[in-house]
């Protein structure tokens, strides 16, 4: 039968390399023959249309899918069967040296601890500079109120001087119970109450400066450490970033050199296994 010692020669004994894919070249009616053979398996050809109009048909090595191909190979079925390197890329996806969930751990692992020590250091300054407001508008506040309290403790004492004179005065001219004295009192009473009314306003307006001034620096500090924050963040992201994308380089690097060892190997007759060619760590 033609194709008989091709076949033998795939399972007599020989151990298929699992680096190489196997193909046939195969006319119309071979590849349908083929096709028909292989179906019930579960295998599938990869097929290549050549521009002589024949075929290229692979399939994965096995002494089961050779066995298979036996059986489509008749009298009047003749093709040529063929081994080809089976590219690095499908024996060993960069996946396997490369992982993103892991490199971004690393990553994080190495950069959080500077970032987190640099917003520790602003909350820190910006805590102190809240706690050092609050004490000196507590102080200022308190000033004030005791200046309050003792001026209006000597406007009282003057006022009853002042009304005991008054009423000395109009007693030693005999007009005490005249309408003088009454309207004189209601006058120094005027005077007394503009005097007071001034000074209010005016301690009110200290105080209310020194309150005012307080909460525009809580909100003003309150405002630059949502922006220091998300300053730091940014920076962080953009830290984690570049160190997600420099270990894929490197991972990268070592992939190449995986794979031009690998085919150095299969030229040189040297490969022995696809273990050799997996990073035996992953240094995130």
């Amino acid at each position: 039968m033609a194709g008989q010692n091709i076949i033998d020669e795939l399972t007599g004994g020989i151990n298929i390399p699992r680096e190489r894919e196997m193909y046939a070249i195969a006319d119309e009616k071979s590849a349908a023959e083929l096709r028909a053979a292989i179906a019930p398996t579960g295998y599938k050809f990869r097929e290549i249309k050549r521009p002589d109009g024949t075929i290229k048909m692979y399939v994965y090595p096995s002494a089961e899918s050779a066995k298979v191909i036996q059986k489509a190979i008749t009298d009047n079925t003749r093709y040529r069967l063929h081994w080809d390197v089976m590219p690095f890329e499908k024996q060993a996806p960069f996946e396997q040296f490369w992982d993103e969930a892991l490199a971004k751990q690393a990553a994080e692992k190495e950069f959080d601890p500077y970032f987190e020590e640099q917003l520790q250091n602003y909350i820190d300054m910006i805590t102190t500079q809240r706690g050092r407001s609050e004490e000196d508008l507590t102080k200022t506040l308190s000033f004030l109120g005791a200046e309050r309290e003792a001026y209006l403790s000597d406007e009282q004492l003057a006022w009853k001087r002042a009304i005991e004179d008054v009423a000395e005065g109009y007693s030693r001219a005999g007009t005490y119970f005249s309408g003088a004295r009454q309207k004189d009192i209601r006058e120094r009473e005027q005077m007394r109450a503009s005097k007071l009314g001034a000074y209010q306003r005016e301690y009110e307006r200290a105080t209310g400066g020194a309150q005012t001034s307080y909460d525009r620096l809580i909100a003003d500090l309150a405002r630059e450490e949502t922006l220091k924050r998300t300053e730091i963040e940014r920076g962080k992201k953009e830290a984690i970033a570049g160190g997600v994308l420099t270990r894929r380089g490197e991972a990268q690097e070592e992939y190449e050199e995986a794979r031009r060892r690998y085919y150095e190997d299969i030229n040189t007759g040297a490969y022995a296994g696809m273990e050799r060619y997996f990073p035996t760590h992953r240094s995130y």
